[in-house]
């Protein structure tokens, strides 16, 4: 006995034919396979990329520094206005005031 495994027997160009086609429709299953994989994997990255970003938001939305920012700029832009006309009133009153309790110390 010798030590190299007997050769398989020369198949006729017929199986050869067949031996490809067979083997030609294994890779293009396996194809439409791999490509169903990865659309069903790039939804699944689309999906997880929308949640951070929306996790993110909530976040920045319950942040206490970030709320005490909107809060604050609102004020301002609501009653910023009349805290200035409110302050310019009080100045307006301390002058009068004084001018009255001035012209009240000459007579």
């Amino acid at each position: 006995m010798s030590d190299t495994p007997a050769s398989p027997a020369p198949l006729s160009d017929d199986d050869l034919r067949e031996t490809l086609d067979l083997l030609a429709t294994a890779v293009a299953s396996i194809s439409d396979r791999v490509d169903d994989q990865t659309r069903a994997l790039d939804r699944v990255n689309k999906t997880a990329t929308e949640a951070r970003s929306a996790a993110f938001a909530a976040q920045k939305q319950t942040d206490p520094e970030h709320y005490g920012e909107i809060v604050g700029t609102t004020i301002d832009g609501r009653i910023g206005d009349t805290l200035t006309r409110v302050g310019q009133m009080a100045s307006d009153l301390l002058r009068a005031s004084n001018h009255t309790q001035e012209c009240s110390q000459e007579g």
